[in-house]
């Protein structure tokens, strides 16, 4: 049952993310075209300054869905009330607090974004219609931090979906370049609102778990707890958006809002394997908890192997395929010219990727079981190093130079992170390792050959040739896998196929 639940609610996340995925592929030239360069930088700058602003939930939004799932699992129905109302009124509180901020900066201050000569009014709208997002995003996300910690992902990623779909079509159907800034926030802002609100009305049926908001639940020591709890995923999340968003923030500075797009492209490319793999990872919070909570270290720590060895062969196929084709890839998609700058970026950026995502499970794991202050100690001194990297090289190097200021101190870290991992595992880091990496290095390293031989005989100057090469590359490295990878996977594979072909007969 626990696999079946695992595989429904990464199958709902991994479905939501390929198709914001294809979503973002078509969207991204129509972006980039009715936006213009400056316009498109100043949207990636207020994402930066929004991801910012996120690190004022203190921590709450993993803790949130780690005290959701420990108090049903021991089914603790008072404390897992207060934990919801205390929850509602902080993020509440926060959230209003943030929307006066983009208030005052519309009103006061909307000439930051625009440049030189531009009329400043769209901007103000722009602004203000941010400002309303916040104030319902931040209770929002205790709906949402629930229903992950009732394992309802499935039910959660629904509107997701219809949101995500409408508003493509919206702005395919409507965005010019005089109303693009305005349309997109503005959609976002909508589907945003709508789906949190929806959020709300399910926890409030008994099927996804009959818990809705009543002040007289909101109790001062078990906001205290959960602030006490969530300071150290505080200080990794804080420091994890310091390290990431700070990139946009300075290039925009140093090398102008225009540079902005030769980053964020390779960047969304790697971004979205690292996304790929948090829709899979996400779900095991609330699981790891669950097994935590009930004393099953055993299955926790089946789980956390075999589920990173799977994740890890994903992550080094992705990787294998983009390392060939991916400034291709930017190239047919927006021009040669973007590709070709985007290029050494890339490349140092899918190293970053590869290195952060070896051991998959850490961070869920590490906050399932209250071990996460390791976080609070390491992160923030990372972060900084991150900045100061960037900020010494961007001026020898410009893009590539911020790139490696994220790849350095991430070596680093994540080298302190499996350790820990593992010591709390009880398991010798040397058995993850060769559970999670030895299966992949040779589907990988063929695979590569295998896609340098297919670019020199036909260049990827074009869709065709292009998807053929990612396609045809995906399945050699599958049947790579599968045929030099480790046995207990063929073994279930076997398994799963024979289990589908006797239900298909029923």
């Amino acid at each position: 049952m626990s696999t079946k639940r695992l595989l429904t609610n990464s199958g709902s996340n991994l479905l939501v993310m390929f198709l914001k995925i294809a979503i973002t592929f078509v969207m991204t030239p129509i972006f980039v075209h009715n936006l213009g360069a400056y316009d498109y930088g100043v949207w990636e700058i207020t994402l930066s300054v929004i991801g910012y602003m996120g690190i004022l939930d203190l921590g709450m939004l993993p803790t949130m869905a780690r005290f959701a799932a420990h108090h049903r699992a021991r089914a603790e129905e008072e404390q897992l009330f207060q934990t919801f109302a205390s929850s509602v009124v902080f993020m509440g509180a926060v959230g209003m607090v943030l929307s006066l901020v983009f208030l005052v900066w519309a009103v006061a201050f909307p000439h930051t974004l625009a440049d030189e000569g531009q009329e400043t009014t769209r901007y103000t709208i722009f602004l203000l219609i941010i400002g309303a997002q916040i104030l319902v995003s931040f209770p929002g996300y205790v709906a949402t931090s629930f229903l992950e910690g009732f394992q309802h992902f499935a039910a959660k990623n629904n509107i997701v979906l219809v949101n995500t779909v409408v508003s493509s079509i919206i702005t395919i159907v409507f965005i010019t370049p005089e109303n693009a800034l305005i349309l997109v926030a503005a959609l976002n802002a909508i589907g945003t609102i709508i789906k949190h609100l929806y959020y709300f009305y399910l926890l409030r049926t008994e099927r996804y778990g009959n818990v809705q908001f009543r002040l007289r639940d909101f109790f001062w020591p078990k906001l205290h707890e959960l602030l006490v709890f969530g300071s150290k995923s505080f200080i990794q999340g804080a420091s994890y958006r310091i390290a990431n968003f700070s990139d946009n923030v300075v290039i925009g500075f140093f090398l102008g809002p225009a540079q902005v797009m030769l980053f964020s492209l390779p960047n969304a490319i790697v971004r979205n394997i690292r996304m790929v793999v948090a829709n899979v990872t996400q779900v095991f919070l609330p699981f790891f908890t669950e097994l935590n909570a009930t004393g099953d270290h055993e299955q926790a720590r089946h789980y956390y192997i075999s589920a990173s060895r799977y994740v890890t062969s994903v992550v080094m196929l992705i990787t294998a395929v983009t390392v060939v084709t991916g400034a291709d890839f930017i190239s047919v998609w927006i021009d040669p010219v973007t590709g070709a700058k985007s290029e050494i970026v890339l490349y140092v950026l899918l190293a970053y990727t590869s290195v952060t995502l070896i051991n998959p499970f850490y961070s869920r794991y590490l906050t399932a079981i209250g071990k996460h202050g390791l976080f609070a100690y390491w992160e923030p001194p990372m972060a900084l190093a991150n900045i100061a990297i960037s900020l010494v090289l961007v001026h020898w190097l410009g893009l590539v130079g911020v790139a490696l200021g994220t790849l350095i101190p991430n070596v680093v870290l994540h080298i302190v992170y499996l350790r820990a991992s593992m010591h709390h595992l009880g398991v010798p880091v040397s058995r993850f390792l060769w559970s999670s990496l030895a299966p992949n290095l040779v589907p990988s390293l063929l695979t590569v050959l295998y896609l340098l031989w297919f670019e020199w005989q036909w260049p990827l100057t074009g869709w065709g040739p292009l998807l053929l090469a990612m396609t045809s590359g995906s399945v050699l490295y599958l049947l790579l896998y599968l045929g030099v990878g480790a046995p207990a996977d063929r073994r279930a594979l076997v398994q799963l196929l024979r289990h589908r072909r006797g239900w298909i007969q029923r």
